[in-house]
């Protein structure tokens, strides 16, 4: 977010947007945080995964199942809904493309609205990471993370 102040137009929009993706839609908290985390995985963004890391567990979701996402491994979930969101998330960060199976049931699951929810976090979190990235942003000479 403060890099985006360097453009206040932009830095205002697009905290309203991850505002309202965060605390506003319709995906549950664990979920989201996983969402977000498979992205700084997938982008290899310190500073993202250090801040959401913590979140994610905060919200509910399993530390092995961070461990895992930063590894770059599949989880193994007990929540058939983390393992949809897993799998419909990494098959479109990987593919650019969801097979029609993963895309029905994720439909069914948390509808339209939820898919289109579900690429705004995508989007929201990858210009997100590109700025962290685009700079070598890390908040501290503290934070240490590294993606196996």
């Amino acid at each position: 977010m403060g890099l985006w102040l360097h453009h206040p137009a932009l830095a205002e929009r697009m905290q309203a947007v991850g505002e309202y993706l965060r605390f506003g839609g319709r995906l549950p908290g664990h979920l989201t945080e996983l969402i977000i985390l498979m992205v700084a995985r997938e982008w290899r963004c310190i500073h993202e995964w250090s801040v959401h890391a913590p979140l994610a567990v905060q919200k509910g979701l399993d530390p092995t199942i961070v461990e895992a996402v930063r590894c770059g491994g599949k989880p193994a979930f007990s929540d058939p809904d983390g393992a949809l969101v897993h799998a419909y998330v990494a098959a479109l960060l990987r593919d650019r493309r969801v097979p029609t199976e993963v895309f029905e049931r994720y439909r069914a699951r948390f509808g339209s609205a939820g898919v289109i929810e579900t690429a705004g976090l995508i989007g929201h979190y990858i210009v997100g990471a590109a700025t962290l990235n685009a700079v070598e942003y890390v908040s501290s000479p503290d934070v240490s993370v590294s993606f196996d």
